[in-house]
């Protein structure tokens, strides 16, 4: 019996640990010194329109430069206020429809009856395919002595159409800070 409560703890574990909200990544140029990165200016005022009124909304593109913002100065980074900034920021938002199969399943169980123990394991692969949006998050970070893109980071979750702004804020929040928890990069 305790080995099936190891199985099960075991198999809990993993399937937590697959169902993450935010996939993040980076890259970077190894040779940028990240230390003298101390103040940073938008590389634009406007985002450039895509044609989605989905992206393409000022309260979105104040709630994600606002996010980084506060970030930022919370890290202690200094928004330029005069002369030149040591870094550029820029970002890009993508809204795509992407169609996943989840109809994989495992089941286990335990269990005592009048006649004895008895167990069983199941594995299903059903055929449960929906249609989803995934958001992804593009930030960039550009030298500006140079012009030349020294970090990007990036990260994609699942998100809906009709949430609420405060909804929309936290996956914002969580968006970004998982993004820029990798930034500036460990040497």
């Amino acid at each position: 019996m305790n080995v099936y409560l190891h199985i099960f703890a075991l198999l809990t574990l993993l399937t937590l640990s697959a169902c993450s909200n935010v996939r993040v990544s980076q890259d970077y140029s190894p040779g940028a010194d990240f230390s003298t990165m101390q103040i940073y200016s938008w590389k634009s005022k406007e985002q450039k329109k895509t044609g989605n009124a989905r992206i393409d909304n000022p309260l979105l593109n104040n709630r994600i430069r606002n996010t980084i913002e506060r970030y930022l100065e919370e890290k202690g980074y200094q928004k330029a206020s005069e002369g030149s900034p040591d870094v550029y920021i820029s970002y890009e938002y993508i809204i795509e429809s992407k169609i996943v199969s989840e109809g994989s399943g495992f089941g286990f169980g335990v269990g005592r009856s009048t006649r004895g123990r008895h167990g069983g394991i199941s594995l299903s692969s059903g055929g449960n395919v929906t249609e989803r949006d995934e958001a992804t998050l593009i930030i960039d970070f550009t030298d500006a002595s140079t012009d030349n893109l020294v970090w990007r980071g990036s990260g994609t979750r699942r998100t809906t159409q009709h949430s609420s702004p405060e909804q929309k804020n936290r996956e914002t929040n969580e968006l970004v800070e998982n993004i820029l928890n990798q930034f500036p990069p460990l040497p």
